[in-house]
């Protein structure tokens, strides 16, 4: 393999697990002035100038990655390679293959730039430091209505309206007094039309630090403004709607914004088709211009099932289509259309309007040839579509809030008046206990007058032992209650690992008209945090089902174990970062995670890969430090020369585990010494934002020893997805 590897014409290194080199081809020695023995076992981090090469990383990828590496030569300089690395077999052992190969530099010329900047859908301009145009790009050239010719080589004055050259000369002075760029949202009005665009603006200094250029780039965002102006600042009209009939309708609305969209577009047509689920029927809502001719003989557009299915899952009625093409592959003919009215149609844009998986119905518009988007717009046209369905799903839910609020009053009226002739004793109560109608039957038994009644609590009128069951329902210690809207929220009173009694929680909520809701079992909280929440769903509740529900929780459903802050001594391991090769990248990690819950590392011990020295120094920890807890990293894996697993063995204590069903953090490790926790943290650890480690250690800090079986129990919702936002601990990792 090495003859080959040394005829190939690439740069080509080979790196063990271990990270250190364990070949290099002739083409590399010669390019960087070494000779063949020179490189053999130094660390391939000593030679990356710009990175720093994680083997556990890079193995994770099935195809490699691609970087860019500046290596550094025998004599200190730094050159650029691109690089392809990846894991392969060397010599029957898995390694490290980096294939490089020089940067290709090609000098662009005028044309290249003009032929770029012509092609992309944002303009863009360069002025000199007299403010005359060297450079006007096409695209702004229609935007303006003006030639090439009509604009280079002269200033603003001598090109635009007296409006626009304001605008444009005091972001240009802007720029120039502040010596930085600027992103700037302006309106102008262009052709009796309004227009707003976005501008990015940019002085560009020579090295006496004169002006020399003003380079720049521009948007047109009219259709975003519509869609942000128009559509979300009718949300809260959509809502009033149903408290005053003389708002605006949900049809005056979009018709408003339909005719905005269109206006800005130079569409021919515009078209908001309604689902109706039940008929599986497309119905027309809006038409504009040439759809109202188009669609006058249509009251509806049957699709099937399937047809419904793949509108949902973008498979069709979505995108910038030929409308020749349409009718060839579709049976458009079967709609009652006035053919008439689309004889100089070209295309048509079409996207379905869906909310959380519910399709609303479809927004489309039509264009002759000269009018069509200059450019594809489907992402724009999207947001467009799913802002109208959102202000359509609004409109209907609060049609919906309506009724229910209809039916909520007619229902107290009719609690009410059952009140009033019920025999027995029966209160309307506020959310903070207080009596606020009681019926005529209070003072017939019990002799209390109304006015007595409504001075009172709910709990002044109730024995202490039946008043005990929300006692027995929560820590009250660790938690704290609110009464507020019908329900009982408590939230934590310390931080601290939020435990469930589940079995006990599942036997209350099958009672049924009683509900309890928590958090996840183990997630650690705050002072503060809302962990769960109680409330009877019916207006009034059975005496025997509250009976039943106080034996069931003569235990605590809810608790929380609080987390005390500890000592730790961190005990990093490897020969590369014992030796000074490597910077230790642990205690940074380690030390924010411990802080996060008022812990600390009062000391970081660094040892190469030697398994007595690792076992002496956690003992020495525990006997001499006096700390509550070990922390090892470095040498977790199952290489002959990772002994820091043996060297915990070695204490004498109590292994719980040596791997754990998480990823990140397989070769996770916990032992206990007389009842000190001992942490074997993998690799993983440095580089993943969330890994096993998370899961355990407030677990740890709480006083809870961990066995086997908990350990186990992690395997279900083991795999953390890495999110781009991470919401941990409020989401499925280690659930």
């Amino acid at each position: 393999m090495e003859i080959l590897l040394e005829k190939v014409d690439e740069y080509i290194l080979i790196v063990d697990y271990n990270g250190k080199i364990i070949f290099a081809n002739g083409k590399f020695l010669k390019k960087f002035g070494y000779k063949k023995n020179e490189l053999c076992n130094i660390n391939i981090n000593e030679v990356i100038a710009n990175e720093y090469l994680e083997i556990d990383k890079i193995s994770a990828y099935k195809n490699g990655v691609s970087k860019e590496l500046e290596i550094i030569t025998k004599n200190s300089k730094k050159i650029k390679l691109e690089s392809n690395i990846f894991i392969d077999e060397f010599k029957s052992k898995r390694s490290l293959f980096i294939i490089s190969k020089d940067i290709n530099e090609s000098n662009l010329t005028k044309e290249h730039m003009e032929l770029l900047l012509d092609n992309i859908y944002t303009g863009a301009f360069i002025k000199d430091s007299s403010g005359k145009y060297l450079y006007f790009s096409k695209h702004l050239c229609e935007f303006f209505g003006k030639s090439r010719d009509e604009i280079i080589g002269k200033c603003d004055e001598e090109i635009f309206p007296s409006n626009i050259v304001e605008t444009f000369k005091a972001t240009d002075k802007i720029v120039i007094d502040s010596k930085v760029g600027k992103l700037y949202e302006d309106k102008i009005n262009i052709f009796g039309k309004k227009v707003t665009y976005e501008t990015y603006k940019l002085p560009i200094y020579d090295e006496n630090n004169n002006l020399k250029y003003i380079v720049g780039s521009c948007k047109d965002t009219s259709l975003q403004n519509i869609a942000k102006d128009e559509i979300f600042t009718h949300y809260s009209k959509v809502i009033s709607i149903n408290a005053d009939e003389s708002q605006d309708s949900l049809y005056e609305l979009l018709n408003r914004i339909s005719n905005s969209i269109i206006e800005h577009l130079n569409a021919q047509g515009l078209a908001i088709n309604l689902y109706d689920k039940d008929n599986l029927e497309l119905k027309p809502y809006i038409t504009l211009k040439n759809a109202a001719k188009t669609l006058a003989r249509v009251d509806k557009i049957r699709i099937s099932k399937n047809e419904e299915k793949a509108i949902l899952d973008g498979k069709t009625y979505r995108g910038f289509k030929g409308i020749n093409k349409m009718r060839k592959k579709t049976d458009i003919e079967k709609i009652d259309i006035d053919n008439d009215a689309i004889v100089d149609i070209e295309y048509l844009c079409i996207y379905p309007m869906i909310v959380r998986n519910e399709l609303i119905g479809t927004f489309s518009m039509t264009y002759s040839k000269e009018d069509a988007p200059k450019y594809n717009q489907d992402t724009l046209f999207e947001e467009i579509a799913y802002k109208i369905a959102m202000l359509i799903k609004n409109y209907r839910l609060s049609q919906e809030l309506k009724l229910e609020n209809q039916k909520r009053k007619e229902s107290e009226e009719e609690l009410s008046l059952y009140l009033d002739v019920s025999v027995d004793l029966k209160a309307t109560l506020n959310i903070h206990g207080c009596i606020i109608k009681a019926n005529d039957s209070w003072e017939k038994v019990l002799g209390w007058s109304k006015a007595e009644i409504k001075a009172m609590h709910y709990s002044d009128l109730i024995h202490p032992d039946d008043i005990s069951i929300l006692e027995y329902l929560y820590d009250s210690n660790y938690i704290s209650e609110e009464i507020k809207e019908g329900k009982i929220d408590f939230f934590a009173n310390t931080q601290g690992i939020v435990k469930i009694n589940k079995d006990l929680l599942l036997k209350l909520n099958l009672l049924g008209e009683i509900i309890v809701s928590t958090i996840h079992n183990n997630t650690p909280v705050k002072k503060g945090e809302k962990i769960g929440a109680t409330r009877v769903i019916p207006l009034i509740i059975d005496e025997k089902k509250i009976l039943e529900a106080e034996k069931i929780i003569k235990e605590k459903i809810i608790s929380v174990e609080e987390i005390k802050p500890k000592k730790a001594v961190l005990i990093t391991t490897g020969n590369e970062v014992y030796k000074g090769r490597i910077k230790d990248a642990f205690l940074p990690v380690m030390k924010e995670k411990l802080e996060y819950y008022g812990s600390e590392i009062v000391k970081q011990v660094i040892l190469p890969d030697n398994k007595e020295m690792i076992t002496e120094n956690i003992l020495k920890a525990i006997e001499e430090d006096k700390v509550d807890m070990i922390i090892c990293t470095g040498g977790m894996s199952v290489d002959p020369d990772d002994v820091t697993p043996s060297a915990i063995k070695d204490c004498n204590g109590e292994i719980v585990t040596y791997g754990a069903p998480v990823l990140p953090g397989a070769m996770f490790l916990l032992a206990y010494y007389k009842n000190i926790p001992i942490l074997g943290v993998p690799s993983c650890a440095m580089y993943s934002k969330r890994t096993i480690f998370d899961l355990v250690l407030p677990r740890i800090l709480a006083d809870e020893k961990l066995s086997f079986e908990d350990i186990a129990r992690f395997g279900n919702g083991g795999m953390c997805l890495n999110c781009e936002i991470c919401s941990f601990p409020h989401c499925s990792f280690g659930k």
